[in-house]
Order: structure tokens, then sequence, then C-alpha cells
């Protein structure tokens, strides 16, 4: 599914606003440095020595038009994107942010967020939920 184009954006009720996903997005836990030994491959670089994290972290993986794409993510973007696959609208994703990082930073995070994931073609349809 291509991701969508600026031009939708403009129409969109925000607060009744319920993020789709595109079909090839997904997300996991990883326990090694595998982020950087596929992006070495990718750019036919030598990848660095296996390594086994401090910590395990999340990876979210897609593909952007004809692109695999991934990248590591913190446990805010986590919790927002498990927020968005659930049942949640873009106004309560950032009615969350402002409960825990009060208003200012709350609604700079959640904008933040939605930009990036538009910029990097991770959303294919945004539906009211009316």
């Amino acid at each position: 599914a291509p991701a969508i184009s600026a031009a939708t954006l403009a129409a969109t009720d925000w607060d009744e606003a319920r993020l789709i996903f595109v079909p090839t997005f997904g997300l996991g836990t990883v326990r090694t440095n595998i982020g950087p030994i596929w992006s070495a491959l990718a750019m036919d670089e030598a990848p660095p020595p296996v390594e086994i994290l401090p910590q395990p972290v999340t990876m979210i993986i897609w593909r952007h038009e004809f692109s695999p794409r991934f990248r590591t993510i913190d446990d805010e973007e986590r919790g927002a994107i498990a927020q968005m696959r659930g049942d949640a609208t873009f106004g309560d994703l950032c009615n969350a942010a402002v409960a825990r990082l009060g208003v200012e930073k709350g609604i700079e995070q959640a904008g933040l967020l939605l930009g990036r994931w538009l910029r990097d073609g991770m959303i294919c349809e945004i539906k009211s939920s009316d």
C-alpha cells in the first residue's frame, strides 16, 4: 500500500484521526547490533562484528515504496505506535503525551512522531473515527 501524500493532510480532523500503518509494518525486539550490520551491508560496506546489546531494543521494519526500511525506536515511540495500532485516535495520543510530558512538550512530541511517520512513509491511510 502506498504511503499517504501530503495533500491528504489538510482536511484531516486530527482529534478524530486514526492512523493506519502500511501493511508491511512490523516491530520486534532485537538483542544484537543487527541495525548497524544491515546498514553496512546495504551500503556494500564490511559489517561490524555481531555484538549482544546491553539491553534489548525495539526495532520497526517496513517497506517504503520498494525499499525495505528499519530503525530502532525508544519506549516513547513504541508506546505511541501501540496506541495507534490499537483503537486510539491521534487526539488520544496527544492527550496521553500531554499527561506525561506537559502541554508544550506533549504536543511537540506527538507532532514529531507524526511527522517522522509521515516522512518515513509508514502511514498508508488516515481514517476518521466518526
